[in-house]
């Protein structure tokens, strides 16, 4: 039996590059590090270069105040710079997954 939904497939069949178009715009992504690379806005003609980054911060375990949790984010990184942010995998990047469906497509 076919499944009522799309089987996800492997964007890297695809080549150097996904493209996910809709009337407005046009998404790129980069089949070799899974992410975000281009946003194109068709009514206006206006591409933007996208750098996108998952990242992920340590909560802070400081037993003396208030710890990180659902609704406080307390992190490990005292200077305030963000550097504490850390990948969420070991190269930082992420495996690209495309869904097509008859309504929406899926990344």
């Amino acid at each position: 039996d076919p499944l009522p939904y799309p089987a996800p497939h492997d964007a890297a069949k695809e080549g150097d590059i996904v493209r996910l178009d809709n009337e407005y715009l046009t998404l790129t992504f980069s089949s070799s590090t899974g992410l975000l690379t281009s946003v194109f806005n068709k009514e206006h003609g206006v591409s933007i270069a996208a750098k996108q980054q998952l990242l992920y911060y340590e909560a802070a375990q400081n037993k003396d105040e208030q710890r990180a949790g659902a609704y406080i984010m307390r992190t490990n990184n005292t200077d305030g710079s963000g550097s504490g942010a850390k990948c969420v995998s070991s190269t930082c990047e992420a495996e690209l997954t495309v869904l097509r469906g008859v309504l929406c497509d899926e990344v």
